[in-house]
């Protein structure tokens, strides 16, 4: 979704009408919905040291679920 990232920021660190998200479980499952939902280039669009990151934590992500 083209507002994801918007949303995400705002979500984490309460930006503008957004309010912060909580941190629970489900705050966080709401932040990752979105997240899920960003494609490649939204990831790519928002910088290198972002997508090396996300890169990153995905893999962890993918090594975790295999447990």
């Amino acid at each position: 979704p083209s507002s994801a990232v918007v949303n995400i920021l705002g979500m984490l660190l309460g930006v503008g009408a957004i309010a912060r998200v909580e941190r629970t479980g489900k705050g966080i499952g709401d932040v990752a919905k979105l997240r899920r939902g960003m494609t490649a280039d939204d990831v790519a669009a928002l910088g290198s040291v972002f997508k090396n990151s996300d890169d990153k934590l995905q893999n962890i992500i993918n090594v975790c679920r295999r447990f």
